[in-house]
């Protein structure tokens, strides 16, 4: 599970970081899609924060029996 997890952060995060590092070296040909590339790079960075519940939930049966205890005690 923890490759799993590392492999997604990696992912999702290097593309964005790598897209900054670009920026920050001052390459003009790129800076003219910059903004919407690096909002859509932003954007599937931030996904990382919401697949990592699912992969939890999907792979480890402790986490998934604490949500239904709290499922339970919400109803």
């Amino acid at each position: 599970m923890c490759i799993i997890i590392a492999t997604t952060f990696t992912v999702t995060w290097v593309p964005y970081q790598l897209d900054l590092i670009v920026l920050l070296c001052g390459n003009k040909q790129h800076a003219r899609n910059a903004l919407f590339v690096l909002d859509a790079l932003e954007t599937i960075a931030y996904v990382n924060s919401c697949v990592n519940p699912v992969i939890y939930a999907l792979m480890w049966k402790p986490f998934r029996q604490s949500l239904i205890q709290v499922r339970r005690a919400c109803v």
